[in-house]
């Protein structure tokens, strides 16, 4: 009977440390939502000033620094309230680390070989989704699967069989809203 109650207690501390360490995986709906607004931010002026020809890299750049500096510091408070970052939250932030950097190095090849505006949208948006899903994968969200999975299907879908005069800002709209609902849907995930 004391070794059942022994058994029992070990479990039962087990258990609690999963817990503990799932509960800790936060922060990932406020990330969304910063890269949200930023890649918001990074659309509309895309869109609204295609003047600036190869200068809107220097948008993305700062989107991408200000994005990463946000990542950063919520990260860091994140470890200031808990003590660390899970093991998952590290895992996601290493993953959108080299995902950024994969995704910006498509995103100066294609700019600078002439590649077509839709072709462009549509290749951005489906890595973006798929980063989504591989958090998801990594978080056990199934949320963020099905977020990723509907922005590899909407953005480039809306860039190859959307209107030829607006299919480009269709996929990056699609971006922004799927990133900010992500984002909203994490937090109303986490809440429950």
């Amino acid at each position: 009977m004391e070794k059942h109650a022994e058994y029992d207690k070990q479990l039962s501390e087990i258990h609690d440390i999963i817990t503990e360490t799932r509960s800790k995986f936060t922060g990932g709906g406020t990330i969304a939502l910063v890269w949200g607004v930023l890649s918001a931010i990074a659309v509309a002026i895309t869109i609204l000033s295609p003047g600036l020809g190869s200068r809107i890299m220097y948008v993305w750049a700062a989107h991408n620094v200000l994005g990463w500096s946000a990542t950063l510091t919520i990260s860091h408070q994140i470890n200031e309230r808990y003590g660390r970052v899970s093991k998952r939250g590290q895992d996601v932030n290493r993953t959108w680390a080299v995902w950024t950097l994969a995704i910006w190095t498509v995103v100066l090849i294609l700019n600078t070989s002439g590649v077509h505006p839709l072709v462009f949208a549509g290749i951005l948006t489906l890595l973006v989704g798929m980063g989504i899903f591989v958090t998801g994968l990594i978080s056990e969200s199934r949320f963020s699967q099905i977020m990723g999975v509907a922005e590899m299907l909407i953005g480039p879908g809306l860039a190859v069989y959307g209107p030829r005069d607006s299919g480009f800002a269709m996929a990056f709209v699609s971006l922004v809203v799927i990133v900010i609902a992500w984002g909203i849907g994490s937090w109303v995930v986490r809440e429950k």
